[in-house]
């Protein structure tokens, strides 16, 4: 039994149930008591023991959709997960997964290089991979689990084929992300997702005569990109209960144009729990400085859609575990969840705005060991 005690005076649980503690137990990679850590002491003599001196406990960062398995191609898993790891970054989104591609994961996870969890989107030619009659969620095997498929979206795709692709996964309850970042792609998403949530299940008319769908499945469809999502689409991203996914790394590319590109604070104003795409961005702190400060390499873009870091964070860690159906075990620092945490230098919810890039990652664990 491997037991581990952190020591802390600055935290952000994520979870209202718990809003304080001093210290915390980690027994066999589970989060299993807070309490004094003489207390601590007392019950895990055996455990390792460390202070944090000051610095603040958070959940382990999710980098959604970023460029994981290029890099890994590129520089190594085993690399670039020892460089996730000391970034707080301890589950990664895979997005367009191919069967080769996959094969290479589940490589380099047997050698042991792959540290991080991965949640595998597949692309639509190895869909067949996936499960028949898919659970909600599925468990790693090692440090991979399939979670759904991943289907590009763009102005020339055929409204009609990609509804009979939804219909096809829904009726597996199979989980779409789907890639969209116009104004186009994004209807066409929300439209044949609809449909093919009517053609599954049937329909009904509300009180203004629209059509909608009889049932809704817990499938949380996700949609990535987005950056000319409006406000009647986003409206109709939220009764289908969409779980949007910004690609504010994109930022720079934006010249001219609406302010309200990638519209954070607008997601924020309707309650909706949404993440954070890490294409392009350096660290968890550099994603979180393009929602707060919509700063991106030099750029400030659509200040009008700035969030707090309280938001930010969040996008990060509990909502992107509820992305990815994760938010049972991971994501925020509670009882009986995984030991995925994160000592930043400073509390990110004390900090001005324009302090956030300065945070830094001083130690993560992972599974319960310090990686």
């Amino acid at each position: 039994m491997k037991q581990l005690i952190l020591k802390t005076s600055k935290y952000v649980t994520q979870d209202k149930k718990i809003p304080n503690m001093s210290a915390v137990l980690i027994t066999d990679g589970t989060i299993t008591a807070s309490a004094d850590d003489f207390i601590l002491k007392e019950l895990a003599p055996e455990a390792e023991y460390h202070d944090l001196s000051g610095k603040t406990l958070v959940p382990g960062f999710f980098s959604l959709f970023g460029d994981f398995f290029e890099r890994g191609k590129e520089d190594g898993f085993e690399k670039l997960s020892d460089e996730y790891l000391k970034k707080g970054i301890t589950t990664v989104g895979v997005r367009n997964i191919s069967a080769a591609d996959l094969e290479t994961l589940k490589e380099a996870d047997k050698k042991g290089e792959l540290r991080v969890d991965a949640a595998i989107y597949l692309e639509e030619s190895a869909s067949a991979l996936l499960p028949e009659k898919m659970p909600v969620y599925n468990d790693y095997e090692g440090h991979i689990r399939l979670a759904g498929v991943s289907i590009y979206v763009d102005d020339m795709t055929p409204e009609a084929s990609l509804k009979e692709l939804y219909i096809s996964h829904i009726s597996k309850h199979q989980q779409v992300l789907s890639q969209a970042d116009t104004a186009a792609s994004i209807e066409k998403v929300l439209n044949a997702y609809r449909d093919a949530l009517i053609a599954v299940h049937g329909s009904k008319t509300d009180e203004d005569g629209n059509e909608k769908p009889k049932i809704f499945e817990d499938l949380r469809p996700i949609i990535c990109g987005l950056r000319e999502l409006t406000s009647d689409k986003l409206t109709l991203l939220q009764s289908l209960g969409f779980v949007p996914c910004l690609d504010l790394c994109r930022l720079s590319e934006n010249e001219g144009g609406s302010e309200n590109i990638y519209p954070a604070r607008d997601i924020v104003r309707r309650g909706l729990a949404f993440a954070i795409s890490h294409g392009g961005a350096k660290d968890a702190v550099d994603a979180m400085n393009m929602a707060v400060n919509r700063a991106v390499g030099g750029h400030i873009k659509g200040t009008e859609q700035t969030i707090n870091t309280d938001q930010a964070l969040l996008s990060q860690t509990l909502f992107a575990a509820y992305a990815l159906f994760e938010d049972l075990a991971k994501g925020s620092l509670t009882m009986t969840k995984r030991a995925d945490l994160v000592v930043l230098s400073d509390n990110p919810l004390e900090i001005s705005d324009l302090e956030v890039p300065n945070l830094k990652v001083s130690m993560t664990v992972k599974g319960g060991i310090i990686a």
